[in-house]
């Protein structure tokens, strides 16, 4: 039995190093030993403290069944024993393994009791009650009370202090000191943080060197808060110390060692570089499956590791698998209203995020929420961050008013824990102002953002991924100004920052280039624009799968700016590119396809093609109509568009189908909008006359004209124009006298909302004149035209073809009544005009000169008639052709106006 001492100092020494599996294999060679010799020298003490730290080596490898079993044989010996103190060593290691499995509540439970029997038996200020705070104040930290975790581990460091011989009491402080640091961490307060780290480190170097896990701990700890301020070199430089004394001192096959390669992967996943970040990932969680197997919360954070990592790649599928795997495994061992379960909620609440499912995410971050705070209460930081949460995904929905709620209800609780001077501040003022900019209140956006990045400045260094996010949004509110200088300026700084950070081949540098493109895009600046988009396509092409939805965005903008230059053959190339990424992945954005179908929609347009348009928008209105958001206003606009394009194409019960479909939509909206419906009664009306249906039209402008009332009262302008629109039906129904009623309407509206001298005036006083000729009542007509005649002099230059219009108009009611020196002269100035504006060779001049001969003829001067029908065929000849009716029905007017001439002219 002499060799018990020597093999219990070997398992200490390897358990002070952090190498846990050889201490156990010393610990149970003690045990086996003087088992082996059935020795009944050995207390039931010794025994105990032998157990003791071989449940605790078997906790600290994450085998819980083991350290379990011999915790339990070790509280037997204790309560056999009466002693209490043993008793409370064991309670502390069966609150180690509930901390371990993520069970925080009942490792306190364990913990408190724990000290509650230490405070009976010992000195308050003794060894045993430090580890108690200590323990107490980890896990305050873990479930987010911070103040109370600073409490007692600020105890614990306290007793510890007043013994800094013992090298495991310095082992005690090292671990007391990290622990610090990830409190000060948590809250923002980097710099605290930091020194914390390094006092840990220094006391572990001074205890047992630099090979052993607490070195490690405090180099990982400081490769965490740097990745945090996006020092993102020296973050990856701490943790390659971590890991090669890992693996000096225990081997790759170890949780440590699994640890830090998640732990990398944060790194990578910050600096952008995602499919590296998931191998480090992947790296971790075939270690730990190996160790430990698949249902534990360390393989559930993992797997939420890989999730996020797919998330930033934009593999929505794998996120969502990997996260909702996560998500179980987390709700089986902690229940589904646990913090980690919350955690869970939130993450995948984000990818429907960004799947433009924002029902669904909402639901999940309020289910989030709802879990913090009943756990932790409103005013807590993990709260405080749901609340960001749920207000980032009603700022999707366009709900400003709750997302600034929310907003404001984080900032409240940050500013009363962390005050103005944390980053988590800095963040809720950048959320803000992402709220205002939505709202275009741009001023106070701006005055937002500029506080968010002033305290990013005075905590972080300049070059920090925080930073450049600020500009660029600063950028963004300047360029909705239009003030594109500036927002190069702060977009190019955001650029400098990045390239610093992450390299010039990075995809956060091509997100910036991409941004920058469009602005000089808005700025007509294309060449620049161009280059700016296709240096981003060059890095996404290169780090990303060529299907990725981000590499859709940047041909859509290229097709963006090749349509602003009117290049709409490459425009139409890339937006088809785009749509052929989007169409070819399983887990689209519906929404993004429906954008890129109306695109190239407006693209065909432009080129003329409005039946290819019509098949664009309908495949959009499809998408749409499937949406998961029930009244999506683009879906009004698409009814609309498509029955406008229907109607430009004659196609008009396609055209009606449309626009029922438009009203019936606005009818069903919660909160129905008067003006839409009257629009969509209009569209209607619209068609309806086309297609000669003068009583179904007229109804439709009477409900127009309802809601208009309704709403404006019975004199405004639009009033107006729906009684001409009912006029104009009634007209064509040859009901004259009720298209009279509605043009006199619409002429007293006019004159007291203009005064006598307005063209809407002129119009009316047309349009009666119209009216009057189908009455056969030649001097009101003749009446009415010349009132609108002279108001068109009065407000229009002379040479306006309105003016020519009506003069043509004038002079074929003086024709009719048999005054034709009246109508001659009438004829002589529309002519004048139209020449002027439209040259000799065009149409309408041949109608006039026609009109022109036939005058002359009346007047019996058939010289000048000959003269104007011969202009008149010389023009239709060479515009409508040879064969065309017009053509020859000026040849019958020259021949019969040869043969009355005085002259003999030969017809040509």
């Amino acid at each position: 039995m002499t060799e018990l001492p020597r093999l219990r100092q070997d398992g200490d020494l390897q358990y002070y190093r952090g190498s846990y599996r050889i201490a156990s294999i010393k610990y149970q060679q003690v045990i086996q030993a003087y088992q082996n010799d059935n020795s009944d020298n050995i207390q039931d003490e010794e025994r105990y403290d032998d157990f003791i730290r071989l449940s605790d080596c078997f906790c600290k490898l994450y085998n819980y069944q083991q350290a379990l079993k011999y915790c339990d044989i070790c509280h037997s010996i204790a309560v056999k024993l009466h002693d209490k103190l043993r008793t409370s060593r064991s309670n502390d290691i069966y609150g180690d393994v509930k901390r371990m499995q993520g069970r925080y509540q009942q490792a306190m439970d364990y913990y408190q009791q724990s000290l509650k029997t230490k405070l009976e038996v010992l000195d308050d200020h003794g060894i045993e009650i430090g580890i108690s705070y200590y323990q107490i104040g980890r896990i305050y930290s873990l479930q987010g009370k911070y103040n109370d975790a600073l409490l007692y581990l600020q105890q614990s460091l306290d007793i510890m202090r007043e013994d800094m011989v013992r090298v495991v009491n310095k082992l005690n402080i090292g671990k007391i000191y990290n622990e610090i640091g990830l409190v000060y961490c948590s809250q923002g307060k980097y710099k605290d943080c930091i020194f914390a780290h390094e006092q840990s480190l220094k006391v572990y170097r001074d205890a047992v060197g630099e090979n052993c896990v607490g070195v490690c701990e405090s180099f990982n700890n400081l490769g965490l808060v740097y990745d945090l301020q996006g020092n993102y070199d020296e973050a990856i430089d701490m943790h390659q110390n971590s890991i090669q004394i890992k693996l000096n001192i225990i081997g790759e096959n170890s949780m440590e060692v699994a640890e830090s390669y998640y732990n990398m992967g944060i790194v990578y996943r910050s600096k952008g570089k995602y499919n590296d970040a998931k191998t480090w990932f992947e790296k971790c969680l075939r270690i730990q499956t190996d160790l430990i197997g698949e249902d534990n919360i360390y393989v559930a954070k993992t797997l939420n590791g890989i999730g996020h990592a797919h998330l930033r790649m934009d593999n929505y599928e794998d996120a969502s698998l990997n996260l909702n795997k996560s998500l179980k495994t987390v709700s089986e061992i902690l229940g589904e209203n646990s913090l980690e379960a919350a955690s869970c909620y939130n993450n995948i609440g984000l990818v429907y995020n960004l799947q433009g499912n924002y029902d669904k995410a909402l639901s999940l971050q309020e289910r989030a929420l709802n879990i913090r705070r009943e756990t932790l209460g409103d005013n807590h930081l993990l709260t405080a961050g749901s609340y960001s949460n749920v207000g980032t995904i009603l700022n999707y929905k366009e709900n400003y008013a709750d997302a600034l709620l929310m907003y404001q209800k984080c900032l409240k609780v940050e500013l009363d824990i962390l005050g103005e001077s944390s980053l988590n501040v800095a963040s809720s003022y950048g959320d803000l102002a992402l709220v205002y900019y939505s709202q275009d209140k741009i001023d106070d956006a701006i005055e937002m953002q500029q506080k968010c990045l002033s305290i990013q400045q005075d905590l972080v260094k300049e070059n920090n991924e925080d930073v450049a996010i600020s500009f660029q949004n600063i950028s963004a509110m300047y360029e909705s100004q239009g003030k594109y200088d500036l927002a190069l300026s702060m977009s190019f700084k955001a650029l400098d920052i990045r390239k610093k950070l992450f390299g010039c081949d990075n995809l956060k540098v091509a997100t910036l280039y991409k941004k920058i493109g469009m602005i000089y895009n808005s700025q007509g600046n294309f060449d620049d624009a161009t280059e700016m988009q296709q240096k981003c396509l060059d890095i996404e092409l290169e780090c990303l799968d060529e299907s990725s939805f981000v590499i859709a965005t940047t041909y859509n903008n290229i097709g963006i700016i090749y349509q602003s230059q009117e290049n709409y053959f490459d425009a139409l190339t890339y937006f088809r590119k785009a749509l052929d990424i989007r169409l070819r992945s399983l887990s689209e954005n519906p929404i993004e396809t429906s954008d890129l179908y109306e695109r190239i929609a407006t693209i065909l347009e432009l080129q003329g093609k409005s039946s290819e348009a019509v098949i664009e928008l309908l495949k959009s209105l499809e998408i749409r109509q499937k949406s998961t958001k029930e009244y999506d206003e683009s879906l009004s606009v698409l009814y609309e568009r498509i029955g406008n394009l229907y109607r430009s194409l004659t196609q008009y019960d396609d055209a009606l189908s449309m626009f029922n479909s438009y009203l019936t939509f606005e009818l069903n909206r919660k909160e129905v909008d008067p003006i839409a419906v009257a629009k969509a009664h209009n569209s209607i009306g619209n068609i309806y006359e086309l297609e000669n249906n003068y009583e179904e039209a007229v109804k439709a402008y009477q409900k127009e004209l309802h809601l208009y009332i309704d709403k404006e009262g019975q004199e405004s302008l639009n009033v107006g124009i729906i009684y001409n629109d009912i006029g104009l039906a009634c007209y064509a129904n040859f009901k004259f006298d009720e298209a009279l009623d509605c043009f006199n309407k619409a002429l007293n509206i006019n004159l007291k909302l203009f005064g006598n001298h307005h063209l809407n005036i002129a119009k009316c006083y047309s349009n009666m004149g119209d009216v009057y000729m189908s009455k056969e009542d030649c001097e009101n007509a003749l009446a009415m035209y010349k009132k609108c005649l002279n108001i068109q002099l009065d407000l229009l230059e002379e040479s306006d073809l309105a003016i020519s219009e009506t003069c043509n108009i004038i002079a074929g009611v003086y024709f009719s009544i048999g005054k034709y020196h009246e109508a001659g002269v009438l004829f002589e100035e529309c002519l004048n005009i139209q020449i002027e504006n439209l040259g000799e060779e065009n149409l309408q001049v041949a109608t006039t000169y026609y009109c022109l001969g036939n005058t002359y003829m009346a007047l019996d001067e058939f010289d000048s008639a000959l003269y104007y029908h011969k202009r008149c065929l010389s023009i239709r000849r060479n515009l409508a052709g040879i064969l065309s009716p017009e053509v020859a029905q000026s040849l019958r007017m020259v021949h019969t106006m040869a043969g009355r001439s005085r002259r003999n002219c030969s017809v040509m």
